[in-house]
């Protein structure tokens, strides 16, 4: 699927209710089963990293996201990836905030 299409399809979508899809995965108890706790703040980079589908609703002006450090560290880190472009740099400033989230791109990648 073409960027175009991407963003045509994204358009039709509903906004993302981030309390919504929060509550749901801890009622899954994915979030809490992880190896090494993360800092609930840092759920929304969390959530992109386990659906980086969501990535697409990011740029939607009626989608209200995060602007947290780590959310933001995240985005980047995963546009990088998916346009083959240099993640280190990126991977630096998420490390330099939570090294957690980055251990978990990093084992997440790597699975």
């Amino acid at each position: 699927m073409s960027t175009k299409d991407t963003v045509a399809v994204a358009s039709r979508l509903p906004p993302l209710d981030l309390g919504t899809v929060e509550r749901q995965v801890q009622q899954t108890g994915a979030y809490s089963a992880l190896e090494e706790p993360l800092d609930p703040v840092d759920f929304p980079a969390w959530l992109l990293l386990r659906e980086p589908g969501l990535l697409h609703h990011y740029d939607r002006v009626d989608t209200p996201v995060p602007k947290r450090a780590a959310f933001l560290a995240m985005v980047e880190l995963l546009r990088n990836r998916v346009r083959g472009a240099d993640e280190v740099s990126a991977g630096k400033r998420l490390q330099q905030i939570s090294s957690s989230l980055l251990r978990a791109y990093l084992q997440r990648k790597a699975g």
